[in-house]
């Protein structure tokens, strides 16, 4: 069975940089061209995976369902013009529980996601001027998932070992696009809303989610 699937969120370091972000907004300039924002949210995985791809002993339960999971998300973008900026963004994805099951006797095996994090170079077309500012971005970059290998006990009773991808299959290239707006609160700090749709080009099969994460910016 293979499994590309999905690091907790952080609820204290994510509450301490807020703070941070929010104490030095009064020092900094609303002209900054440089942006730091801060995001936790939801992670959607699509379903992947096919009957299809059933080998009794080797890929026992070839579909992983669509699951969802936790996300947290730092990145530093630079502005060329108020309109036009190109943005550095990694992202972890937490673990989350997953029920497959065997096509050929309808048995279940109950475990967990892998953890993975993501890091893309993103280039954004942002609405100048205002305290309302909407933006697109498209972008890409690499996905590497965190696996270990486990021995799991199905309904049925059977052990099922699950060894680890190989090391050209941690990571994957990754495509994403999607659209935002930030709010500014501040001079140069605001809210940050953001909505992605992101491609995994893994092997031997694509993974496709969505995400939708709020959280801040700091123009220094």
């Amino acid at each position: 069975m293979k499994r590309r699937v999905t690091m907790p969120l952080r609820k204290k370091t994510a509450a301490v940089l807020a703070v941070v972000l929010a104490a030095a907004a009064p020092l900094c300039s609303e002209e900054g061209r440089f942006q730091v924002a801060l995001a936790g949210g939801f992670h959607r995985h699509f379903s992947y995976g096919s009957e299809r791809d059933y080998v009794q002993g080797e890929n026992d339960f070839p579909v992983t369902p669509a699951h969802d999971a936790s996300v947290v998300g730092l990145s530093l973008s630079y502005a060329f013009k108020p309109w036009l900026a190109v943005e550095y963004d990694g992202r972890f994805v937490g673990s989350s529980a997953l029920i497959l099951r065997d096509p050929s006797d309808g048995d279940l095996l109950r475990c967990r996601s892998n953890r993975h994090f993501s890091f893309a170079l993103n280039f954004i077309l942002r609405l100048p001027g205002g305290r309302i500012r909407p933006y697109l971005f498209f972008g890409g970059g690499l996905d590497r998932i965190e696996a270990k290998e486990e021995t799991v006990i199905s309904d049925f009773g059977h052990e099922v070992y699950l060894p680890p991808p190989s090391e050209n299959d941690l990571v994957a290239p990754l495509l994403q696009f999607g659209s935002g707006v930030e709010v500014g609160l501040f001079k140069a700090f605001g809210i940050r809303l953001d909505g992605r749709y992101a491609l995994v080009l893994a092997d031997p099969a694509s993974v496709r989610s969505v995400s939708l994460t709020a959280g801040l910016f700091l123009r220094i």
